[in-house]
């Protein structure tokens, strides 16, 4: 099945775009043919914090999409990826229990045989598969890395880092991190990267290349666990 990217990688698409001419015009900042340091400051600044903040919302909207076609999906839970089974069986009955972060396949089912009949769930044939989005992305929903790959594997990616170099190559990770690194320093110190023009809309792209090699990561899941792209709007 040929991949198509989902709706919410688009619209991260539009407005890293738009961030794009944002960081252009940051340049071309004058008055009375003098440039204006502070309004570029201001721009340059609002645009790392805002494309980061983009791809928050591309994280979220994404695996709300990737939930809704598992749960329109006429299967039953048996066919679902096991750890997605697990956090869901587990969670829904012992919410807010600390021990339940992102368990394994071998810890799943560990945690199940705990969970007052989460073992019968995870393994029975005709309970359909519910999944409450917030309880997926309860403690990844801020997408660095470390979350990234915690949100992969919850959602049924056995080797998140291995899919993600496969879909986008071996620097994949540093994409990410570059672009992570460089807000965290923003909203420590108040100062903008100082990078130019040219690095600022590169960083931009590497963001973009990261969400698309994740994009294609999750095609992949739903397609091969539900045998369609209904995600996909």
């Amino acid at each position: 099945m040929a991949y198509a990217r989902s709706a919410a990688f688009k619209s991260l698409q539009r407005r890293l775009r738009e961030l794009h001419s944002v960081v252009a015009h940051a340049w071309r900042l004058k008055k009375g043919g003098k440039r204006l340091p502070i309004y570029k400051e201001a721009l340059l600044s609002s645009s790392v914090l805002l494309s980061f903040a983009h791809f928050e919302s591309y994280v979220g909207d994404v695996t709300n999409d990737v939930c809704k076609a598992f749960c329109s999906a006429a299967l039953s839970s048996a066919q679902f990826p096991a750890a997605l089974r697990a956090h869901v069986a587990v969670g829904s009955k012992l919410k807010g229990w600390g021990e339940i972060q992102d368990p394994t396949k071998q810890r799943a089912q560990i945690l199940a045989h705990k969970a007052n009949g989460g073992f019968e769930i995870l393994n029975d044939l005709t309970v359909p598969l519910k999944i409450d989005v917030d309880s997926i992305l309860v403690d990844v929903s801020y997408p660095k890395l470390k979350n990234v790959k915690k949100l992969l594997n919850r959602l049924g990616v056995d080797d998140p880092i291995a899919s993600l170099i496969k879909s986008g190559g071996h620097s994949i990770s540093q994409k990410l991190i570059s672009i992570h690194d460089a807000r965290a320093e923003l909203a420590h110190t108040g100062q903008a990267p100082n990078w130019t023009k040219t690095d600022y809309q590169h960083r931009l792209q590497e963001l973009l290349q990261f969400a698309a090699a994740m994009d294609r990561v999750l095609f992949t899941l739903v397609a091969s666990t539900v045998k369609s792209t209904n995600w996909i709007r």
